[in-house]
């Protein structure tokens, strides 16, 4: 291979990364600009946390609605913010409160959606890295069964 032709390569392939790097900061960017967020048939709305007043959990509330013709499932969260995200509900039998992990996450009919709310279904942050801060942000990704993951930029409110 010529020298000319090697660096045309090279220069090509270096063009490519830059505009596919630049397409998924602009994709974040868009993603965390927006308060509604479609990605096919998802859409991802009200996402909110709360201070995690100087215990290393966390939680996260968000509205899940499938625009689609096919049930689909919230299989995974996870998060730069803590040691892991689960998928939690917030279960009450007489008056023992408990939170029931779900390890194969929240099915969402088509059509209709789902509410991540206190006192139901909820995002559960384990061993944050640091408090959550009323005025800041966490990044959380949603990874669903069939529908492309999502990328939130979450913001923290005060209670």
């Amino acid at each position: 291979m010529s020298t000319s032709r090697i660096a045309r390569h090279i220069a090509w392939r270096a063009g490519a990364l830059l505009g596919c790097t630049l397409a998924m900061i602009s994709g974040v960017v868009a993603i965390a600009d927006s308060d509604a967020t479609s990605i096919r048939t998802i859409e991802v709305s009200g996402a909110v946390s709360h201070p995690s007043a100087g215990v290393p959990v966390g939680v996260v509330y968000l509205n899940i609605k499938n625009n689609g013709d096919r049930v689909e499932r919230l299989i995974a969260v996870r998060t730069p913010a803590a040691d892991r995200a689960e998928l939690h509900e917030t279960v009450t039998h007489g008056d023992i409160v408990r939170m029931k992990h779900h390890p194969d996450g929240f099915e969402i009919p088509p059509g209709a959606g789902i509410a991540l709310a206190p006192g139901g279904k909820h995002i559960m942050l384990l061993g944050l890295l640091k408090p959550l801060v009323a005025g800041e942000t966490l990044m959380l990704d949603l990874e669903f069964e069939r529908a492309k993951a999502l990328t939130l930029e979450v913001p923290i409110e005060s209670r």
